[in-house]
């Protein structure tokens, strides 16, 4: 029998619905971390690095191999295997053994990038940034984590000129460094403990107070694509907040404010991987990534829907035309993305630009803006052509007066 699915359960499969899709958004490029993808032969040349940072781990904690073993096999061993979704190694020697040598990977990485430690010509990972930046995608993947606790662990084993008096703040601080292409630098660390790496990554994401309407009670969706809500004269901004999630609609002067979304070679991977384990981890509870997912895909539908966007500076587009990008969000969402009963994040927001685009004025007023007043001289003209009108009117009337009020003889 498999064993069953506790509350420690964090870390899963992707979905195949979801894999099918773009499989290679899923699969570590070179480095294998956790069970799922362990002993495959595209990534032994890094488990060689793995031995070579295992054994300057070793000489930093002043502590021998066989102690720090024992540390995983007697209290670590049994729960991290509780956080897979499916069997792992049942070995218990190799399973320690591998948990061993990716945690101190991840550890040992981190203090060479963030330079707490000497980097000798051997760490290729930074001699060679295109290497680093696969290491990074390989990381955040949901099927190539290691329980956080772990991470915490081998860390709080090095000396405090190192891991600081702090281990647990600090750690966060140093991921928070290394994957700063992920986590806003201004985003307030949390005090729990993240399940992993991707966890924490997630949790970044979330503003601390999520926009919610109390009247609802399902999810809700926009109507209208960025095109259509131009036409209204609903305008995008860019907000200060670096929390994906954090968009807010200001009614008195139909303007969206939203964090900028740069779009990369690594996002639509970051973007799949982070629905994948709310989808997994979140079934029945509140999915903000995901209603943030369909949010976008109902904003573009077209590349023209991307112009919008990115003239208004919301989005930055570093992958190609804009036909490709909108091409991109939109299988983001395909198929696979279901919002629970529960789910109301954003479904205000949503109403209030439904309800802004039914009203006529909004939409006269902008096309009046955008077809005669969008730019100086349209409007010199415009102001010339009211002055000339009035003067025609003064005269005329000035004459029908004259007619009429004529002295007399």
């Amino acid at each position: 029998m498999p064993p069953d699915v506790t509350s420690d359960c964090c870390i899963y499969r992707v979905p195949p619905t979801m894999r099918k899709v773009n499989e290679a958004s899923y699969t570590p490029h070179v480095v294998s971390i956790g069970p799922f993808h362990h002993g495959r032969d595209e990534y032994a040349s890094m488990e060689n690095q793995k031995l070579r940072y295992l054994n300057d781990f070793v000489e930093r904690t002043q502590k021998s191999l066989k102690d720090i073993v024992n540390i995983i096999a007697q209290s670590w061993e049994e729960r991290a295997r509780r956080c897979y979704s499916q069997s792992v190694e049942p070995n218990s020697a190799k399973f320690v053994l591998m948990l061993l040598k990716d945690g101190v990977f991840i550890v040992e990485r981190m203090l060479r990038i963030c330079c707490k430690v000497t980097v000798t010509p051997q760490d290729m990972l930074i001699m060679k940034p295109w290497l680093s930046t696969d290491v990074n995608h390989d990381l955040i993947l949901l099927e190539n984590q290691l329980p956080f606790f772990v991470i915490h662990g081998l860390y709080s084993l090095l000396p405090p000129d190192q891991s600081g008096t702090l281990p647990s703040t600090t750690l966060k601080n140093l991921i928070r460094e290394c994957f700063s292409e992920y986590i806003p630098k201004t985003t307030k660390i949390s005090s729990g403990e993240p399940r992993h790496l991707l966890d924490l990554i997630y949790n970044f994401q979330i503003p601390e107070e999520p926009a919610r309407d109390s009247g609802m009670n399902e999810a809700k969706l926009p109507e209208f694509s960025a095109t259509r809500l131009h036409e209204a004269g609903v305008k995008f901004k860019v907000s200060k907040s670096k929390c994906l999630l954090d968009i807010k609609f200001r009614k008195e002067d139909g303007v969206v404010e939203m964090p900028l979304l740069r779009i990369e070679d690594s996002s639509e991977s970051f973007l799949r991987n982070l629905v994948a384990f709310e989808q997994c981890h979140y079934p029945y509870g509140e999915l903000y990534i995901g209603y943030y997912i369909l949010l976008l895909d109902k904003l573009v539908n077209t590349s023209g829907d991307v112009d919008v966007l990115e003239k208004d500076g919301v989005i930055e587009n570093f992958i190609g035309d804009n036909e490709t990008l909108s091409t991109m969000i939109n299988k983001l969402a395909a198929h696979h993305i279901t919002l629970s009963k529960g789910s109301y994040y954003l479904a205000s927001i949503c109403n209030a630009l439904d309800a802004y685009c039914s009203v006529p004025r909004h939409e006269w007023m902008a096309t009046c803006r955008r077809e005669h007043c969008s730019t100086p001289w349209r409007i010199l003209s415009i102001i010339a052509a009211a002055i000339l009108l009035i003067l025609t009117m003064i005269q005329t009337i000035s004459s029908i007066v004259g007619f009429f009020v004529r002295p007399s003889r």
